[in-house]
């Protein structure tokens, strides 16, 4: 199948404090939402708020930030593939930055969202959303922030892997239980215009 036959669409867009450095757009399932985008009502978004108040690049060096939607209810999401876009992060400048995510007609019940925090390509942490109800229109702001607290503060739990406030947290499990992907989904992983995937 090919992406531009599937169903949902991440638009990547880095703003730094330093001001506008690039744009990207990593496809989820496309299923022609790109040829009506600015037409009609605002198709509803997920604006990713990626930050840590950690040293940079001591400290946090790169994040990775991985969505995915669902057709189903939480008890039984019915996935598409999950996506991630790599981001390089070489000085304080570089955070804050916003990923935008476009669910699609298909996958458009409820989204996950996860950011995770390395240091030389060691994780370091991770901050992971609760399961997102998906809007008819408008843009839905997502914090998914690293405290510094984290890095020292280990959660060995798997029912709670995430430090969150320096507090250990659940996950929803949709990127780390591949029975929650529907059957038959399309892999999510066509890169367009980004610098690599993950």
């Amino acid at each position: 199948m090919s992406p531009w036959d599937q169903n949902a669409s991440i638009r990547s867009s880095v703003l730094g404090r330093g001001g506008r450095r690039s744009a990207a757009v990593l496809l989820l399932a496309t299923g022609g939402l790109l040829a009506t985008w600015g037409c009609g009502d605002d198709p509803p978004r997920f604006r990713i708020r990626v930050d840590t108040n950690a040293e940079v690049p001591e400290q946090i060096n790169k994040v990775k930030v991985w969505v995915t939607a669902s057709r189903g209810p939480v008890e039984a999401p019915a996935l598409c593939r999950p996506s991630c876009r790599s981001f390089e992060i070489r000085q304080p400048s570089d955070l804050p930055f916003y990923v935008d995510f476009l669910p699609g007609p298909k996958y458009r019940r409820w989204v996950y969202l996860r950011v995770e925090y390395f240091r030389f390509d060691v994780r370091v942490g991770f901050h992971e959303s609760p399961a997102l109800q998906v809007p008819e229109s408008g843009t839905f702001e997502a914090p998914l922030e690293l405290d510094a607290a984290c890095l020292e503060h280990a959660c060995a739990d798997p029912l709670t892997p995430q430090c969150i406030d320096g507090e250990c947290a659940l996950v929803t499990g949709a990127f780390d239980d591949p029975g929650h992907i529907d059957d038959g989904a399309p892999s999510c992983q066509t890169l367009v215009e980004a610098d690599s995937g993950c």
